[in-house]
């Protein structure tokens, strides 16, 4: 890399860099480096800088170029040359640039910013299920709180828990009702085909069928749950009830029948089968004995429908009974997410305050009256840097805390508020209410003779408001002094709460100016 240094003339000690490639160097504005000299032509000379080696050119100026003290047109300069020029000289400089070598370089996807510490995993049983839960299972909510808020992935954590014990607890006692009331049916159907098997199989092997009597079967007076059944030989010709004589049955549950006892060939048992909308399906085969062989022989099949009120009752009963359950564990869990949400971030608040007032050196270091042990890491690592801070500073005395006078800035903000037209209140350094004005009694209710040197939680009556003025504060204080505002609705109409907090030497609040005005 070339340099110009100029060495002597009005310029002397001023340093221009050359440009790999041409560097025009004249009086005119559209030079590379302009110079502002007597006897300059608009385009004097010209650089050619070709890595190691440098080549000058005169471009036609009137008081010409001399390089060394000869004048030139066309020349090669080396380090240590001098260009003179009017009322300029000029050394030609090689700068040798040093090639930093880089031991190691990173980047920031390459240092380890993850929060797992490395750890073995424990050789005893408890130990290994610990870990195996914390650096696997966990693994994926940690994923899902990158995405979600943590007051959102604790609320849906909730919800499914809600689910989940309702489901393992009410599930099994409904199932169990459902079953015995299922199983009492198969037991009241199995009566009916049995009654319709033993008083009509002789008829049907003797092929008497005026004499088969099932007319108390269609007295559904009598039969309370029957929706329909069929009595069939082993072809599937309807031989009951009288309308479907002579036909061939279409009945799922007649030809599902047929089917089992034709291939299982247990003639003596009893089929039982569910279907869709609580439907039940049973049959039963009619056997005589053969007259031929001395064996029982199937000679037709009774199948039934069943479609019970009580199946049905239950089954609503049981969808309501959930939905009950479901509704009133949410409640108690919306519940119990405020006691675990809220003594969760109680710790943390009382930490953000302790670090505005450590930094205020209102207090030495962090601590705290609620029992967090994991906050506890945390709180060290802070009380730690809080002290390498404060000796950075210079504190002579780390035990002394620098208390400044709030005084004027409380005065200051109250000779300003005495000339607003709307309700304002001046607090101190501590969030003590020193000053506020007529209109803030006639607005809230406060008196400034009563509220003095009080804190705003004692003396403002409305329930909240309090509480979000001191927020106020705080934010105004950690955004350096902003002002920042909130709506808020007082005697029935909005007013904008306005909380300005001025900062001192150190640069924490020293005092604030709270006005209240209405939106229009």
């Amino acid at each position: 890399m070339f340099k110009l240094i100029a060495i002597g003339g009005k310029l002397r000690g001023q340093t221009y860099t050359l440009q790999e490639g041409d560097n025009v160097i004249g009086r005119g504005a559209d030079c590379d480096i302009t110079i502002s000299a007597e006897g300059v032509s608009k385009k004097h000379f010209k650089i050619t800088v070709n890595r190691e080696k440098c080549f000058i050119q005169d471009l036609g100026s009137s008081n010409g170029t001399f390089i060394n003290g000869k004048l030139v047109k066309k020349m090669t300069v080396e380090n240590k040359d001098q260009i003179a020029i009017p009322n300029v000289i000029f050394q030609v400089v090689y700068v040798k640039e040093k090639v930093v070598k880089k031991e190691a370089e990173f980047t920031e996807q390459q240092v380890d910013y993850s929060l797992e510490e490395k750890e073995r995993p424990p050789n005893d049983l408890l130990g290994k299920i610990k870990y195996n839960f914390k650096h696997k299972i966990m693994q994926v909510l940690y994923s899902f709180n990158e995405q979600y808020e943590w007051s959102v992935l604790v609320a849906i954590l909730l919800f499914l828990f809600t689910c989940f014990s309702i489901t393992v607890s009410i599930g099994p006692v409904l199932k169990r009702g459902t079953d015995m009331l299922k199983a009492e049916i198969k037991s009241r159907a199995s009566q009916y085909v049995n009654e319709v098997a033993r008083n009509n199989a002789l008829f049907m092997g003797q092929g008497e069928y005026q004499r088969i009597d099932t007319k108390y079967l269609e007295d559904f007076g009598m039969a309370e749950g029957i929706e329909r059944y069929e009595l069939v030989d082993m072809d599937g010709n309807v031989i009951r009830p009288a309308s479907k004589i002579d036909t061939s049955s279409q009945d799922t549950i007649t030809q599902d029948a047929l089917n089992y006892f034709k291939t299982t060939k247990k003639y003596n048992s009893l089929f039982y089968q569910e279907y869709a909308n609580n439907q039940v399906g049973v049959a039963k085969a009619l056997q005589v004995v053969n007259s031929k062989t001395g064996t029982l022989q199937p000679v037709g099949v009774v199948s039934m429908s069943f479609k019970p009120k009580s199946l049905n009752g239950l089954l609503v009963s049981n969808s309501r009974a959930y939905l009950k359950a479901l509704i009133f564990s949410s409640i108690i869990g919306v519940i119990f997410f405020g006691f675990i949400f809220y003594l969760t971030i109680r710790p943390l608040e009382e930490m953000r305050r302790q670090v505005i007032n450590a930094r205020a050196k209102r207090i030495k270091e962090l601590n705290s009256k609620f029992l967090f042990m994991e906050l506890k890491p945390i709180r060290e690592e802070i009380n730690g840097l809080l002290q390498t801070i404060s000796q950075l500073d210079g504190d002579e005395d780390t035990d002394s805390m620098l208390d400044e006078d709030d005084d004027q800035y409380v005065e200051a903000l109250y000779q300003i508020s005495r000339g607003l037209s709307c309700a304002y209140i001046v607090l101190n350094s501590n969030k003590l209410i020193q000053y506020s004005g007529e209109k803030t009694y006639e607005l809230i209710g406060l008196r400034e003779d009563f509220a003095k040197d009080k804190d705003m939680s004692e003396t403002i009556e409305k329930d909240g408001l309090a509480d979000e003025l001191l927020l106020l504060c705080d934010d105004s204080e950690t955004r350096e002094g902003e002002c920042v505002s909130e709506e808020y609705e007082l005697g029935g109409e909005n007013y904008n709460m306005n909380v300005k907090a001025m900062l001192g030497r150190n640069r924490t609040a020293q005092a604030y100016l709270i006005t209240f005005t209405r939106e229009f």
